[in-house]
């Protein structure tokens, strides 16, 4: 306890040395960066050093911490941490206190970014829609190619032009060229007809 209460005290020395020049905001966000554990704050804001914490001292804690709370729901965190309902909260006490402070201050940031819980949520269910469609279209596509459906006729014949004109693209061979050459093959298929049916 002496160990923490010799941080708290360098903390509050090392602050309003640096804040001698600056305002009383600039003094508070130095402080309350240089205390580190719940113990350390708790140490801090107890103004009267008596080892319980008042609700004032609790609010003064709030402020430091940047958090926009009202006094009402200020006093419900002071209440919900406050176990024996004393009116004042002891170390342990501010310690779950501190973390319902911290849950808020992350609700806070994030509705500042924008993320509210429905922002969320409707991009969860985005995500999952689009993910669904993506395995459907994959389904449909591997359906296509094993059943005896008019779609899977329509794909097969779709994907020899596809690839065909995929791979004419590619080519840089003059169209008349290939022109005499299919020519060619009907005729040399055509010979080969004749002469069976001979």
């Amino acid at each position: 306890m002496r160990t923490l209460l010799a941080a708290v005290d360098a903390a509050r020395q090392k602050a309003n040395q640096a804040g001698a020049h600056a305002g009383k905001a600039a003094v508070a966000a130095t402080e309350m960066a240089s205390l580190k554990t719940p113990q350390e704050i708790f140490i801090y804001f107890d103004a009267d050093r008596s080892g319980v914490m008042e609700l004032e001292e609790f609010e003064e804690v709030i402020k430091n911490m940047g958090l926009n709370m009202s006094r009402q729901r200020a006093m419900q965190i002071f209440a919900k941490a406050d176990k024996d309902s004393n009116g004042v909260i002891n170390m342990d006490e501010f310690e779950k206190a501190y973390e319902y402070l911290r849950a808020e201050l992350t609700m806070q940031a994030m509705l500042e970014l924008g993320l509210s819980t429905m922002a969320i949520v409707g991009a969860l269910v985005g995500l999952m829609g689009f993910v669904g469609l993506i395995f459907v279209f994959i389904f449909f596509g591997i359906s296509a190619f094993s059943g005896g459906s008019p779609f899977e006729g329509v794909v097969n014949s779709l994907m020899p032009l596809s690839s065909g004109a995929f791979a004419g693209n590619q080519s840089k061979v003059d169209p008349r060229e290939k022109l005499e050459g299919a020519v060619k093959v009907v005729e040399d298929l055509l010979e080969r007809l004749g002469e069976s049916d001979n």
